[in-house]
């Protein structure tokens, strides 16, 4: 069984190296090995998986830092991840 896709996407904005890696890893899980967006930030940490409210499709964000999110969209039914945006605060 396929797993979940998405493609990669550069900062919006500079980030500290370690939000940077956080970002890094989530991507990987969810790219690499298929997994669930949420599985993915689970794995990697206190990343904060959270449905946001006022956007037109299921969107999503993970923190990589106090400062810093990617926040994206999940089409269950494709199982591909959207990634809008990385870095900053939405």
């Amino acid at each position: 069984m396929a797993g979940w896709t998405t493609e990669w996407k550069y900062p919006s904005e500079e980030m500290p190296q370690a939000a940077f890696w956080s970002y890094q890893r989530w991507y990987t899980d969810v790219a690499h090995r298929g997994s669930h967006p949420k599985e993915a930030a689970e794995r990697n940490g206190d990343m904060h998986y959270e449905k946001l409210k006022g956007y037109k499709n299921e969107t999503y964000s993970v923190r990589l830092s106090q400062k810093h999110r990617v926040v994206f969209e999940a089409d269950k039914a494709k199982m591909k991840v959207t990634i809008l945006q990385v870095g900053g605060h939405y």
